[in-house]
């Protein structure tokens, strides 16, 4: 089917007006979205606060439906054939989190997603969304720069194409018989990434795409650390980390673990979650009671003696705090950019030579960092270097425990540059040449 629909979306591109009809259909949208599906867009992006206690879902979006004033649709065939009821009561507090995140929180207990499809949010399965690959056309020009060769895609575009179907939702490309398909518009002098894929991973890849401009910007400002997540989601995290080292001090005898946690939440002003469709599978419940009693330790370590006694973790996903299974942890990774331009293979050697490094440097982490967690030895880790433009990083998709190793073994002094250790460096070797330059000048004379 992918290929029949890569050819339709072909067709497309070259202007023709296509319907497809039947029971499963590849909606595409050229140019620039709808006024509706702009406004969808901004709603999701933007703040909420929901406390629903055993609300029946078709009272849930008729709430929201008021408060961000979009259009909201239940698929009610597809909730159907799952058995999932229209009216199947939902308990959630989320307070300072965007409608995207608290809809993801939501629907996932349920088994739910979304998709904007025919200018409505529609609230659909899984499985329904998964086959209903939406087209989508990304402009990146910017990204691609004036790179490229003759008779051919640029590198850069080739490199760019490697990097998303590497790290983001590996296994739902065509390359490893997944459905999506990725291509470049147009042919010769590709300036855009033409997409087809479920909503769920077009929001990765537009997430990716944010990112490498941010990883840009950051470049051309002389900044160099690890780019991933929305400046949102980096607020947030930042947040949350910080509250984690923080100092705390609780005394609960056979409380319920809900009630610890939205004392926590209180106390420490961030947002704490649990993942309930994981922690029923292990049985473990809402009202599980948690008795600990500490003094002076930090959140983090008095969360870790909590959640051990449960056999239960925390990771941070959809900003928020999440309390899940260290199983569901283990699978749920996210996809960071770390610029290279630092290291001793951003001296701009030969291109054979960088190359070179580069392996070397992906051996190394793949071989010492959780080194069973990698693809090239069956984990769902992943990681490929990036050249894009005046950007070199190196793209990996890890777990967040993994990704701060990663960023622990690339921030090591030994692969700074000499002038990066120095601020004033460069500005130093240049004003030692031009003095050689001019002792020389004299000499000659």
């Amino acid at each position: 089917m992918s290929k029949s629909l890569s050819l339709i979306c072909l067709v497309l591109s070259l202007g023709a007006a296509l319907s497809v009809t039947g029971q499963r259909a590849c909606w595409a949208q050229w140019g620039e979205p709808s006024a509706a599906e702009k406004e969808i867009e901004e709603a999701l992006n933007s703040p909420t606060e929901v406390q629903f206690i055993e609300t029946p879902l078709t009272d849930l979006i008729a709430t929201l439906k008021a408060l961000h004033e979009i259009e909201i649709q239940i698929d009610r065939r597809a909730l159907d054939d799952v058995g999932v009821p229209a009216d199947t009561p939902i308990t959630r507090d989320i307070k300072g989190t965007s409608l995207r995140s608290a809809l993801r929180l939501m629907l996932r207990d349920m088994e739910l997603t979304y998709v904007i499809l025919d200018e409505v949010l529609l609230i659909t399965t899984t499985e329904e969304a998964d086959v209903r690959p939406l087209v989508r056309v990304y402009p990146v020009g910017d990204l691609l720069g004036r790179q490229g060769e003759s008779g051919g895609e640029p590198a850069a575009c080739q490199s760019l194409i490697k990097a998303i179907t590497t790290c983001v939702s590996p296994d739902t490309w065509e390359n490893v018989g997944g459905a999506g398909s990725i291509a470049t518009i147009p042919p010769g002098k590709p300036s855009s990434l033409i997409v087809m894929q479920s909503q769920r991973v077009h929001e990765e890849v537009a997430d990716f795409l944010g990112n490498l401009r941010r990883a840009v910007e950051a470049k051309a400002g002389g900044e160099f650390h690890p780019v991933g997540g929305s400046p949102l989601t980096i607020r947030v995290e930042k947040a949350i980390n910080e509250a984690l080292e923080s100092p705390t001090t609780m005394q609960f005898i056979e409380t319920p673990l809900t009630d610890v946690l939205d004392y926590l939440s209180k106390e420490h002003a961030i947002e704490i979650q649990i993942d309930h469709r994981c922690l029923d599978d292990v049985g473990v419940s809402s009202y599980t009671p948690v008795t600990i009693d500490v003094k002076g330790v930090s959140l983090r370590s008095a969360l870790r003696l909590i959640l051990h006694q449960l056999d239960l973790t925390y990771m941070f996903r959809d900003e928020v705090l999440l309390i899940t299974t260290p199983e569901e942890a283990e699978i749920m990774l996210a996809t960071r950019i770390y610029p290279l331009d630092h290291l001793v293979a951003g001296r701009r050697e030969a291109a054979e030579s960088a190359r070179s490094y580069h392996d070397d440097l992906v051996e190394t982490i793949t071989s010492l960092i959780a080194p069973e967690t990698w693809a090239n030895v069956g984990g769902l880790g992943d990681l490929t270097v990036l050249r894009l433009g005046a950007l070199e990083a190196l793209i990996v998709m890890q777990t967040r425990d993994v990704h701060d190793d990663v960023a622990g073994f690339l921030s090591r002094p030994e692969f700074r540059h000499p002038d990066s250790r120095d601020p004033e460096g460069p500005r130093r070797q240049r004003s030692r040449r031009e003095s050689r330059r001019r002792d020389a000048a004299r000499g000659s004379r």
